[in-house]
């Protein structure tokens, strides 16, 4: 399934790397975190699979907060599997003991072959495996468990799933998966789209035809999409640390002034951008 059999496996430890991750210096003090690359026969679908590990005294709670992608989430853990369609807020887990975790990052509208339905459907919401793909599912969490209570092998975890997806994905990938992937990937790497129509324009669509793409196979409009990116871009820079001037960060993103985009940033963060600026320094310097 993978090319030379061997599954390209990453440990992340620059906190730059580790976007959406809130407070990531302080976060990488907690836990591990390792990406595995995606068997070719599902790499149309899936981004990347994710595995995090932590060991914390007892007693110790790490409450981790993570502002989520236009992506679905598959995640592997000990009491389950839980699919997670796109978060439009923050999330937060609490990590104690000792624990590891496998997730699927799946590539914007990359589950929509294997939910059958619009992905505004899941939006905001979690699912058992169960309710996607019936008891196959149970079985593959007790076969995952099973590696991450043994060896705790990334590779291995990532395997059986991405041979447990193989099966059930398309034969032929859909066009629409493709053209989404390519659309939502410009958004992210091109600050200076911060307008609905600039995407229309760049693929030769329609405003409606495009919102109906976003709407069946991310879950989220493509303005929503626009702006996590932008907010995204505002985090990396404040938890980078030095001075920052917001009103021009504002401006450089497309808000109409500083007041709108810090009321986007606290909206979606939960603090002001100084505010996380100040947090972030602190943790780094503890």
């Amino acid at each position: 399934m993978y090319e030379g059999d061997t599954p390209n496996v990453s440990t992340v430890t620059d906190p730059t790397a580790a976007r959406g991750v809130l407070r990531p210096a302080a976060a990488l003090e907690h836990f591990t975190l390792e990406r595995v690359a995606p068997a070719a026969s599902v790499a149309p679908y899936v981004e990347h699979h994710w595995v995090v590990a932590w060991s914390l005294p007892p007693g110790h709670v790490h409450e981790q907060k993570v502002l989520p992608a236009p992506s679905v989430n598959m995640t592997f853990q000990p009491w389950g599997v839980r699919v997670s369609g796109v978060m439009r807020g923050q999330f937060s887990t609490e990590l104690q003991g000792t624990e590891r975790v496998l997730g699927v990052r799946f590539r914007p509208g990359g589950f929509r072959p294997f939910l059958g339905a619009p992905l505004t459907s899941i939006t905001d919401r979690q699912l058992a495996i169960g309710d996607v793909v019936g008891a196959d599912g149970d079985r593959l969490w007790a076969e995952v468990r099973d590696v991450a209570e043994s060896d705790g092998d990334p590779a291995g975890m990532a395997t059986l799933v991405d041979h447990f997806l193989a099966e059930r994905a398309p034969e032929t990938p859909p066009a629409e998966v493709d053209l989404v992937s390519r659309i939502v990937a410009t958004i992210a790497d091109e600050p200076s789209i911060t307008r609905a129509h600039h995407v229309a324009d760049r693929f030769g669509l329609g405003d409606r035809t495009l919102q109906r793409l976003f709407a069946e196979w991310v879950g989220v409009g493509v303005k929503w999409v626009i702006q996590r990116y932008r907010i995204y871009e505002a985090v990396d820079l404040a938890a980078a640390g030095g001075p920052v001037t917001w009103s021009r960060v504002a401006a450089d993103l497309g808000f109409t002034d500083q007041a709108h985009f810090t009321r986007a940033f606290t909206a979606m963060v939960g603090i002001s951008p100084a505010a996380y600026a100040r947090e972030c320094a602190t943790a780094v310097t503890r």
